[in-house]
């Protein structure tokens, strides 16, 4: 897969590098334009950046990702497979999900915010992006040693930050250097 930019939309995404015989692309990372790499995980199917904190689920239906919508008769959102079509395409994935319902991938930070117990719509895509993002890195304590890791590692790779991992009673404790 090479990385290539969308010049209409100035986009990144990869594409394979037998173009033209293969027309196979993936999405980029919309912070930051990394490539984005499946995870399956004990709170569902991601994409996740390897080079910063974005990550989106993936439709447990037919893999492709989710977006966030909004239903036009009552405002509310929800998350909704990117392969969507329309009622009359017999191609058409027509999975759903509550905003709520979809929990951040170990170690992620949740990428909604939370206003007002509704949930705002991030982009015309749907896609989280680095503006939505209620990012507080702060020394944190989870009941896991693996989820502390993960949090450590994310903090100090993506953030750029000093952290260490305590154990302490009652469970684990990330420490930021500041």
């Amino acid at each position: 897969m090479q990385r290539r930019v969308n010049p209409e939309k100035q986009t990144t995404f990869y594409g394979c590098s037998h173009y033209s015989l293969c027309k196979y692309t993936e999405n980029g990372c919309l912070k930051c334009g990394g490539r984005l790499s499946h995870l399956n995980d004990i709170n569902g199917k991601y994409k996740v950046c390897s080079d910063c904190d974005y990550w989106i689920p993936t439709c447990i239906s037919c893999g492709g990702d989710m977006k966030i919508q909004e239903n036009k008769a009552n405002g509310n959102q929800f998350w909704a497979c990117s392969h969507y079509y329309g009622p009359e395409n017999a191609l058409s994935c027509g999975y759903t999900k509550d905003l709520s319902a979809v929990k951040p991938p170990a170690g992620y930070q949740n990428n909604i915010i939370n206003k007002s117990d509704k949930f705002q719509k991030i982009n015309k895509s749907g896609s989280v992006t680095k503006e939505s993002l209620k990012d507080i890195w702060s020394d944190k304590v989870f009941a896991s040693q693996t989820e502390a890791y993960a949090y450590a590692s994310k903090a100090a790779k993506v953030r750029k930050l000093s952290v260490r991992v305590v154990e302490k009673s009652g469970g684990w404790s990330v420490e930021i250097k500041k």
